[in-house]
C-alpha cells in the first residue's frame, strides 16, 4: 500500500500545556491578574445602574436627609404628630366597639340572631384593618423622625426629650397588637359563623378629639370632604354628613366615634342603641 506523503499527513497535535504542581493549567490573562480596568468600569456601571429589581429594593432616601437642618426636623415632628392623631382617633373608635361587643359577650347576649352584638361585630371587623394601617403609618413617621434627629448635624439640637408624639407612636403599635389579639380570641370565632355586614348605626358616646373615625355605608359622598362614602374615614371636628352625589350641599352634624353613615339618612349622631335584654 502506498505511503501518504509527509506534507499530506494531518498536522501533529500541539503539545499539552504545562501543568502546575496540582495538575491544573496555569491561569493567564484575566484569570491570573484579575478583572481588567474595562471590566471594573463595566461592573461599576452595572451596580450603579442596576435592574428594576435592584432599584425596587434600594431604600429611597430623601435628599434633604443627607444634611438635615432644624427645618426638616420640625417637618418630621409635624408629620409624626399628624400620623399619631389619625391613629389615635381610629383606635378610640375601635376600642369602643370592642368594649361594646365585650359587654354583650359577658351578659350572654352574643348570638348570630342578636342584632346589637352583630352590629358591634360588623363595625369592629370593618374598623380593624384600617386601624392597623394607621398605627403602622405612625410607626413609620416615628422612624423618619428618629433618622433625622440622630443625624450628626442635628444631634446636639435634638439632645433633649423627644416630642410626646414619639412615645405615643410606640404606645399605638402596642395597643394595635393588643386589639388584634383580642379580636382574634373573642370576635373571630363569631365572625366565622355569623354573617355580619355594616349598616347605618349610631356612634358610641364618649370623649372625642380633633378627629373622629367613622364608617361610610354604600355609595355616595361624605361631606364636607367630598370623598367617596364607602369605607373608613377620619372626620375633622367630628362633624359630617352624607349625600348620594356631589358637590356637597348637606349640613354637617355631629358624629360619634364608630358611627356608620349612609347617604340616605344623613349623619348618625344619636347615642348608641341600648343593648337588648
Amino acid at each position: 500500500m502506498a505511503r501518504t506523503p509527509a506534507d499530506a499527513r494531518p498536522p501533529a497535535r500541539a503539545p499539552a500545556r504545562a501543568r502546575g504542581a496540582e495538575g491544573r493549567a496555569p491561569r493567564w490573562g484575566l484569570c491570573r491578574w484579575g478583572p481588567s480596568l474595562l471590566g471594573l468600569s463595566l461592573m461599576g456601571a452595572t451596580l450603579a445602574e442596576g435592574g428594576p429589581e435592584a432599584r425596587a429594593q434600594a431604600p429611597v432616601v430623601d435628599p434633604a436627609e443627607l444634611a438635615p437642618g432644624p427645618k426638616l426636623l420640625a417637618q418630621r415632628a409635624a408629620e409624626l404628630e399628624r400620623a399619631v392623631a389619625r391613629a389615635e382617633a381610629s383606635a378610640q373608635a375601635l376600642r369602643r366597639l370592642h368594649n361594646a361587643a365585650a359587654l354583650e359577650l359577658e351578659a350572654g347576649r352574643a348570638a348570630c340572631e342578636a342584632p346589637v352584638f352583630i352590629d358591634r361585630l360588623a363595625r369592629a371587623t370593618a374598623m380593624g384593618p384600617p386601624h392597623r394601617d394607621l398605627a403602622q403609618a405612625a410607626l413609620v413617621a416615628a422612624a423618619r423622625w428618629d433618622r433625622v434627629a440622630r443625624s450628626p448635624t442635628l444631634a446636639p439640637l435634638a439632645a433633649g426629650p423627644p416630642p410626646p408624639a414619639r412615645a405615643a407612636a410606640d404606645a399605638l403599635v402596642r395597643d394595635a397588637a393588643e386589639l388584634q389579639a383580642w379580636d382574634a380570641a373573642l370576635l373571630a370565632p363569631w365572625r366565622a359563623r355569623c354573617p355580619a355586614r355594616v349598616v347605618p348605626a349610631a356612634g358610641l358616646p364618649g370623649p372625642a378629639g380633633g378627629l373622629t373615625a367613622v364608617l361610610g355605608v354604600g355609595p355616595g359622598v361624605l361631606c364636607p370632604s367630598g370623598d367617596p362614602l364607602e369605607g373608613h374615614h377620619l372626620v375633622a371636628g367630628g362633624r359630617a354628613c352624607a349625600q348620594p352625589a356631589g358637590p356637597c350641599a348637606c349640613a354637617p352634624a355631629e358624629v360619634l366615634p364608630g358611627a356608620a353613615i349612609a347617604a340616605g339618612g344623613g349623619p348618625v349622631s344619636a347615642p348608641a342603641t341600648p343593648a337588648a335584654r
